[in-house]
């Protein structure tokens, strides 16, 4: 909140969580021991949301099936972040939203993509829905949740992140910078995971869109 306004987003150095809501399960299942909440209070910034459509909701899940179940909705994660908002204005917050079901047929995807939109319109002004991200500064999304879409749409709807690369860390449209490398085992945390984060922090300041 203390950044400067000017700021682009690009230059800066986001901390994020993979699997943001998956705290329920076994083995795999499993990403985070913290909430959507604590987390926000321990600074992250970047969600990675996966949702799956039942019930009449955007469920959190982690795959699939029940074991995955993640007991917490897009609803319950969007006032999270707002309430935490209001309490520390002048944050801004990425959501990146992908549906766990991904051979959806052609109903189920249209219903999905209804879902976000009704739970996005209920506080549309507290999101950023730009096709793109690309020269925004930090002013322009104090207090929003900017939206990166990870799901095929069936309309252009806000940031299209579909190009997203499992296990990597790479690069979308030039300027999206990710670290995202989630296969490392204990001994391998000093000697594989830290560097490419140690690199990712390297590169946000060299960015100039």
């Amino acid at each position: 909140s203390k950044l400067d306004d000017n700021a682009l987003l690009s230059s800066l150095t986001i901390p994020g969580t993979h699997d943001s809501a998956a705290r329920y399960g076994t083995g795999s299942y499993r990403c985070q021991y913290l909430s959507i909440n604590e987390q926000l209070y321990a600074g992250v910034r970047f969600f990675d949301i996966r949702l799956i459509y039942e019930n009449g909701e955007l469920m959190a899940y982690h795959g699939t099936t029940s074991s995955g179940k993640q007991y917490i909705t897009l609803a319950e994660i969007c006032q999270n972040v707002l309430d935490f908002s209001k309490a520390y204005p002048g944050e801004a917050f990425i959501i990146c939203i992908k549906n766990e079901k991904a051979f959806a047929d052609a109903n189920e995807l249209q219903t999905f993509n209804k879902a976000v939109k009704d739970q996005v319109e209920l506080q549309s002004h507290k999101w950023y829905l730009e096709e793109t991200v690309k020269g925004i500064k930090l002013g322009d999304v104090r207090d929003k949740m900017i939206l990166l879409r990870r799901y095929d749409a069936t309309e252009k709807f806000a940031t299209d992140v579909t190009t997203w690369r499992d296990d990597k860390s790479f690069t979308i449209s030039d300027y999206i910078h990710v670290q995202d490398q989630y296969t490392v085992n204990a001994a391998g945390v000093a000697n594989v995971k830290w560097p490419l984060v140690e690199n990712m922090l390297k590169t946000a300041p060299e960015g100039k869109d």
